[in-house]
């Protein structure tokens, strides 16, 4: 029997405030159209968001994302590395 070596993805849209779930799914890997899934069941059910905080890989920074946000009227922020969290003015929450 062979295994299965392909990792899975979680993606997540949580509330800032509450740390809800708003949506989430698993994927067999990360591209745009992950994102976009989870992105569009969460504004589908709750409305658009104001912020979209990511880590700033490169699936967040793909020019369709940005133009959707864009035209979406969503703030694009980036979540700041583990290092940064402790610096004043650096806590996302």
């Amino acid at each position: 029997m062979e295994e299965d070596r392909s990792a899975s993805i979680s993606q997540e849209v949580l509330n800032a405030f509450s740390r809800a779930i708003l949506s989430s799914d698993i994927f067999q890997g990360q591209d745009l159209a992950c994102v976009l899934i989870v992105l569009y069941a969460a504004v589908e059910q709750f409305g658009t968001p104001r912020y979209l905080v990511t880590d700033n890989g490169a699936v967040f920074r793909a020019k369709q994302l940005l133009a959707i946000c864009e035209a979406l009227e969503i703030e694009k922020g980036i979540y700041p590395s583990p290092s940064e969290l402790g610096k004043p003015g650096r806590d996302p929450f």
